[in-house]
């Protein structure tokens, strides 16, 4: 190229864009720094998450009313070859956490009655007068079989003793007087089995049973029996 011809030299700008003065090319690389992941962000709660903290357990808790007054520790007693029985005995009276729905013979005279602070859960409380209280705190201290009617804990209240026992809600009695409902004989055969169980571990416990009738035997709606009233 003569120096002439230098004059004719050209250059395109027609492709150069000028790029902002904050363009990410323009600053130095950084590393960016995220929250932990054990670090939960306030952005990502739900709204719904309020809601469950005031559905949670220690919330309902905070709401239980207390009713009555001190109440025991309900420990259960050790006997002394270590061995912890069923039986919790409890010096308060039990409508302080349970509310008597109905009374009835099942065996004896019964209470049906709803927890207090769970009503939708029935149990069935045993009612036992002065004079027969040591002999039945006695006897549910000891009994414990599937076939004779124990209890899982007590109340001994102004003199009288409130039993928990087993919910059964019929009696052999109920069941003969049903003319539209007849046990097979495989039913039968086992509310017989049952009945005898039962019978063989009082024997052997050395108690007799003197009015095994059949208004005293009692029933559950999964084919359980019981020998109830002593």
């Amino acid at each position: 190229m003569s120096r002439q011809d230098k004059h004719c030299t050209k250059v395109d700008f027609t492709g150069y864009q000028e790029l902002p003065a904050n363009s990410p090319s323009r600053e130095a690389p950084s590393s960016k720094q995220t929250p932990p992941p054990h670090v939960p962000s306030q952005l990502n709660r739900s709204p719904n998450s309020k809601k469950r903290d005031a559905s949670s357990p220690q919330s309902e808790s905070a709401r239980k009313v207390v009713r009555g007054g001190p109440k025991s520790l309900g420990l259960p007693q050790v006997c002394e070859d270590g061995t912890s029985r069923r039986l919790i005995v409890r010096d308060e009276s039990p409508w302080d956490t349970y509310r008597r729905r109905l009374r009835c013979t099942l065996a004896g005279n019964v209470f049906i009655a709803a927890h207090r602070s769970r009503p939708f859960q029935a149990v069935a409380i045993r009612e036992y007068t002065k004079r027969d209280v040591a002999k039945m705190r006695r006897l549910y201290d000891i009994l414990d079989h599937d076939n004779v009617l124990t209890a899982r804990e007590c109340f001994v209240n102004e003199g009288c003793m409130y039993a928990l026992v087993n919910d059964l809600p019929l009696t052999l009695e109920q069941l003969v007087g049903c003319r539209s409902l007849y046990p097979t004989e495989t039913e039968l055969a086992s509310m017989v089995w049952q009945i005898l169980s039962g019978l063989c571990y009082l024997n052997d416990t050395g108690l007799e049973h003197q009015s095994l009738t059949c208004r005293n035997i009692l029933l559950g709606l999964d084919g359980v029996t019981k020998i109830g009233k002593w």
